[in-house]
C-alpha cells in the first residue's frame, strides 16, 4: 500500500491515477483509506488516488491541467499521461532549479536572505560574510559605475543597495550579525564588496570600520571636485523638479551672498574637500589599504582603472575591453557579460547646467590648495584645473 504524506510519496504500484473529474470508478478491493485530502484504493496492481474537491482545485490551480497516468490509456482528452519515472524526473529537475536559483541569486545579484537557517548552509564554503572591501565614496564620483563594473568579475560579490551601517547610529545598533546578513552568499575565494558613499564624510566611520576589520581594503573614487559639485546639484535639482518643488540657482547656493566667496556651508562644497575627509581615514588605516580610483578616467577608459582595482583587491585579471562598449546615445560606456549587456540607470549621466565663468573661476581657485594637499597625501596627481575643463568643453562643442 502507498504511503502518502507532505514530504515523500512511495508508490508500490506500477502506475498512478489522479482522477480530476471525480468520476465513480469500480473499486473491487475492500481496502480503502479516507483522508481530508484524498481517497486511495488498491485495484489489482494499480493504485487509484482520488483527490478531494479541495485537492483537485489545488492541482488545477497549480498545474493548469489534469494528470492521469495509468497502464491503460483511458484518460479523457485533454489529460496528459505521466508515468512515475516522468513525475520523479520532474520533481528532481524542479528541486535542482530551485537550488541553483538560490545560489545564483545570492552570488550574482547580491540579494541577501533574512533567515537564521540559510538555504545554502551545508553546501561547501558558500555563506554570507562580512565585506572584505568597501567603496567608501565619494558621492557623485562614479561609485555605482565602479561597483557594477567590478561585479562583472566572477570573483566579486556585492551587497544589494547601500547599507549605511557605519554612518547611521540606528543601523549600527543592529549589530555586525545584522550587517553580515545583508551581504550576498559567497565562496571563500570570492571578494564581498559593499558600497556606501556616505561613509567618506562620516567622522566615526573610519574607526567603526577598523573595529570590524583592521585589514579591510577600501576603495575611494574621486573626480574633479568642481564637476562633482555641479553633478550633486544637478541630481538634487532634478529630483526637486519632479516633485514640483522649487530649488535655488546654483550660484545662490555655492556663493555666499554676504562675502562673495565660496560657501563651505553648502554641503556639496564640503563633500568635495577630499583632503579634509581623507585625513580622517589615514588616521585609522594605512595608505596601502586605500585605493584611490580616478573617476574621470573610469568614465573615459574603464578597463585601465579596473585593472588597477583588480590588482589592489587581489583578483585575477579577467576583465577586458570586451566587457564594455560605448553607447553613442548615452555618451558613456555600458557593460557586457556574455550575451547580456546593459547600461547604468538612466539617472546616471544627466546633462549639467551651464555655470557662469566667474563662478567656475572662484570654485577652482578655492579648491586648488585643498587639491594639492590631497595629491600629496594620496600619492596621486589629477588634472583638476580650470584650463582642462575649458579644453574638454571646447572638444565637446566641436563634436556637436
Amino acid at each position: 500500500m502507498s504511503v502518502v504524506n507532505s514530504c515523500h510519496t512511495e508508490l508500490t504500484a506500477s502506475s498512478l491515477v489522479v482522477d480530476s473529474y471525480h468520476q465513480e470508478d469500480d473499486v473491487t478491493n475492500t481496502e480503502r483509506h479516507h483522508s481530508p485530502q484524498m481517497i486511495t484504493a488498491n485495484v489489482g496492481n494499480v493504485i487509484v488516488i482520488r483527490p478531494s474537491a479541495s485537492s483537485v482545485h489545488r492541482l488545477q490551480h497549480w498545474f493548469g491541467l489534469t494528470l492521469c497516468a495509468t497502464r491503460r490509456n483511458n484518460c479523457p482528452s485533454p489529460q496528459f499521461t505521466w508515468t512515475r519515472r516522468t513525475l520523479t524526473a520532474l520533481l528532481i529537475s524542479c528541486l535542482a532549479f530551485m537550488l541553483f536559483s538560490l545560489l545564483y541569486t545570492g552570488n550574482q545579484l547580491g540579494i541577501g536572505f533574512q533567515f537564521s537557517l540559510m538555504p545554502w548552509q551545508g553546501f561547501g564554503d558558500v555563506k554570507q560574510r562580512l565585506p572584505q572591501a568597501i567603496i567608501v565614496g565619494v558621492r557623485k564620483c562614479g561609485t555605482r559605475a565602479l561597483l557594477e563594473f567590478l561585479s562583472l568579475h566572477p570573483d566579486v560579490c556585492h551587497a544589494h543597495g547601500e547599507m549605511h551601517f557605519f554612518n547611521s547610529e540606528s543601523r549600527y545598533q543592529l549589530g555586525l550579525d545584522w550587517y553580515r546578513r545583508q551581504m550576498p552568499a559567497s565562496r571563500a575565494d570570492q571578494v564581498t564588496i559593499e558600497k556606501t558613499p556616505g561613509y567618506f564624510i562620516a567622522r566615526r566611520a573610519p574607526d567603526l570600520i577598523r573595529g570590524m576589520n583592521d585589514s579591510i581594503k577600501l576603495l575611494l573614487i574621486v573626480r574633479d571636485p568642481v564637476t562633482r559639485i555641479i553633478s550633486d546639484y544637478t541630481q538634487v535639482f532634478t529630483n526637486r523638479m519632479k516633485r514640483n518643488d522649487s530649488y535655488a540657482a546654483f550660484e545662490d547656493l555655492v556663493i555666499d551672498s554676504r562675502t562673495g566667496d565660496v560657501s563651505s556651508l553648502y554641503k556639496p562644497v564640503w563633500i568635495s574637500l577630499y583632503y579634509v575627509h581623507y585625513m580622517h581615514w589615514l588616521a585609522a588605516f594605512n595608505r596601502s589599504q586605500i585605493h584611490v580610483v580616478d573617476g574621470d578616467a573610469l568614465i573615459q577608459d574603464p578597463i585601465s582603472e579596473l585593472r588597477k582595482a583588480e590588482s589592489f583587491l587581489g583578483l585575477r585579471h579577467v576583465l577586458s575591453r570586451d566587457n564594455f562598449y560605448f553607447n553613442e546615445t548615452r555618451g558613456f560606456f555600458c557593460l557586457r557579460k556574455g550575451a547580456n549587456s546593459h547600461c547604468l540607470h538612466p539617472s546616471k549621466g544627466r546633462t549639467h547646467p551651464n555655470i557662469k565663468p566667474r563662478v567656475l573661476h572662484k570654485l577652482y581657485r578655492y579648491f586648488k590648495p585643498y587639491n594639492e594637499k590631497f595629491f600629496k597625501i594620496s600619492g596621486q596627481y589629477f588634472d583638476w584645473t580650470e584650463e582642462r575643463r575649458r579644453k574638454k568643453r571646447r572638444s565637446i562643442l566641436r563634436m556637436i
